[in-house]
């Protein structure tokens, strides 16, 4: 599958990249198929980042963007947001057609 990370102000190092793959590995488990992932990684001010994890997923795309001092936790920050949007967007999808058994009382 084909990963995407793209920094507009400055260069891609060995670490950025590792880290990102490792945010691109642990949320891999949680969708129901291989989709692509776009991590997107700015510089915004002279102590500050911006990391943008996107994903298509069932007809949605699911955005997180997340601004902190340090580049690696802003990726990690980014992954946890996007990890909470991938769980409510399956479990909506699986659970909209389940039927509940009414219980007399």
């Amino acid at each position: 599958m084909i990963h995407e990370i793209i920094a507009e102000d400055f260069k891609i190092t060995p670490a950025i990249r590792a880290q990102g793959i490792k945010c691109f590995e642990q949320l891999e488990p949680l969708l129901p198929k291989k989709v692509p992932f776009h991590l997107y990684l700015s510089k915004e001010g002279p102590h500050s980042f911006v990391a943008r994890l996107q994903v298509r997923l069932m007809k949605n795309t699911l955005y997180a963007e997340t601004h902190n001092a340090d580049l690696y936790q802003a990726i990690k920050l980014a992954r946890v947001h996007l990890k909470r949007q991938i769980l409510d967007t399956t479990s909506q999808k699986f659970d909209h057609h389940k039927r509940e058994v009414h219980k007399p009382a």
